[in-house]
Formats: C-alpha cells, sequence, structure tokens
C-alpha cells in the first residue's frame, strides 16, 4: 500500500514540474509577442490611420506631396479621387504664360500635406541654407580657385 502511495505521489510531482517546465516556455513567448505588437504593428496601425485621417480631410488649396514626390495644389476632391493642378503660372517657350496643368490621382496616393509654412519655393530656401551652413561660402571657393573664375566678362573659357 505504501508504495502505490509512493508511485501516486512521485507521478504527481512530476506531472507539476512538466506543467511547470511548460509555462516557465510559454512566458518568453508571450512576451516576445507583446515587444512585437508595441514594437511594429501598433506603430504601423497608427501611421495607418493617420495617413487614412490626412487624405480624407483634404480641402481645395491645399498643398499636398505625392507618393511619387510630385508637388502639387488641391483643386477638388471627387470620392475617392483628388484633382490637383501642377506647375500654375508656367511659363511657354514663347514667354506667354500657360494654363495650369490639371492631374487626378486616387486618395492613396498622397504621401502626406505640405504644413502651411512650407511652400515649394520655402523648401529651396530651407535646402540652400543647410547647404551652406556647413560648407564654405561662395566667396571662399572663389578666392581658393585662384584666377579659375571669371566674374566680369561672362564668357566661357
Amino acid at each position: 500500500m505504501i508504495e502505490i502511495y509512493n508511485q501516486a505521489m512521485l507521478a504527481t510531482s512530476s506531472t507539476k514540474t512538466q506543467s511547470a517546465s511548460s509555462v516557465s516556455l510559454l512566458i518568453p513567448l508571450v512576451l516576445l509577442g507583446a515587444v512585437f505588437w508595441f514594437a511594429i504593428i501598433r506603430p504601423q496601425r497608427n501611421r495607418q490611420r493617420q495617413q487614412q485621417q490626412t487624405t480624407a480631410q483634404l480641402e481645395p488649396g491645399d498643398e499636398i506631396v505625392t507618393v511619387g514626390g510630385l508637388v502639387a495644389t488641391v483643386v477638388e476632391t471627387i470620392d475617392d479621387k483628388v484633382v490637383v493642378s501642377v506647375a500654375p503660372g508656367a511659363v511657354t517657350n514663347q514667354g506667354a504664360a500657360s494654363q495650369p496643368v490639371e492631374m487626378t490621382f486616387l486618395r492613396q496616393a498622397v504621401a502626406r500635406k505640405l504644413s502651411a509654412e512650407v511652400s515649394p519655393s520655402g523648401m529651396d530656401d530651407a535646402l540652400s541654407a543647410s547647404d551652406d551652413s556647413g560648407s564654405q561660402s561662395e566667396g571662399d571657393l572663389g578666392q581658393s580657385e585662384g584666377n579659375e573664375t571669371d566674374s566680369g566678362s561672362g564668357e566661357d573659357r
């Protein structure tokens, strides 16, 4: 009788050990899943939600950038499409002003909306300011090159 009791106790303790080891293997897996969720999936969903809000709130007059890098101004929104104007006031080869070019894009093709402070010309100014800050000024470049530049005649050598 004592032997049967000892065998039963031994079987019970080994079952507890196996279930404890199963739980200890499951904990790192659950932690890895939580890290994956908070590091990858959740931020992706937030970006996707923000993109949908941005494209849903487009209005005529907004400056946008498409996924292809085209900077344009929204003229009209129609359901899931956006009509944009590109190069308003462009000058033709003959010197006359041309009609603005209008293009139609799906809302999904809008990468972002430019803020009111940053216009395409403002972006050029910001880029030129950042280029000048880390390099020599034009006067320094002309002096370091010596007589290679011809500032007065305008002729090419």
